[in-house]
């Protein structure tokens, strides 16, 4: 029995973790994407960002995102 407890402990934190880590990947994709736009509002930078090749995003996690 003690060790089922244990185990549903360690779940509700991971899940605890697994929310946070998800909330802040929203919060500094948010902010990655106003700066974006606020770069592109100068016109020699945005000039300068367009001839850049397009960088492959790659994703580390396991739970379906680059489907």
């Amino acid at each position: 029995m003690l060790n089922c407890y244990l185990c549903r402990e360690v779940e509700d934190e991971l899940e605890i973790v697994w929310q946070s880590a998800t909330s802040e990947n929203d919060r500094m994709k948010t902010v990655l994407q106003k700066t974006m736009k606020k770069l592109r509002q100068h016109e020699q930078l945005s000039a300068a960002m367009d001839q850049q090749e397009p960088k492959k995003i790659v994703y580390v996690s396991s739970d379906g995102e680059a489907d």
